[in-house]
């Protein structure tokens, strides 16, 4: 994906493992939007980074 490299490695390791099923799923919903779904992406990264230290523990055990 062209803006993963920017991302910080436990984040863009765990949604490039997710990548081919989260990219079909919503360009079956959403009929192809690319822009709408590089939107979404940033959108995900921008709250993982938000998110609190205590919460990605909770996810680093699922």
């Amino acid at each position: 994906m062209k803006h993963t490299a920017q991302w910080e490695k436990e984040f863009a390791d765990r949604f490039e493992a997710r990548f081919d099923e989260l990219k079909w799923l919503y360009c079956e919903v959403y009929n192809n939007d690319m822009q709408a779904f590089y939107w979404l992406t940033g959108a995900m990264y921008e709250y993982y980074q938000k998110r609190r230290t205590a919460l990605k523990k909770l996810d680093r055990q699922r």
